[in-house]
């Protein structure tokens, strides 16, 4: 599946809905971006069963991502 989406001004971008779906990403899974080649590999590290319903399970996640460098805001 081949989709084309212009980069944000902000350097973010949105993974298709399409693709989600197929993959079965859901809001509060922890995706890993991995430089190959001069490509980006997306992959899912973590799938948390509820953790957009779980106040303390995105805490968690939001600590998580700090720690790691990453962005908690999308």
């Amino acid at each position: 599946m081949k989709i084309l989406k212009l980069f944000g001004q902000r350097g973010r971008t949105t993974i298709p809905l399409p693709i989600r779906k197929k993959l079965g990403w859901q809001v509060g899974d922890l995706l890993a971006f991995h430089e190959k080649g001069g490509a980006v590999i997306i992959t899912r590290e973590y799938a948390p069963a509820s953790a957009e319903k779980t106040p303390a399970a995105k805490g968690i996640l939001q600590l998580l991502l700090l720690l790691i460098g990453g962005e908690g805001d999308g």
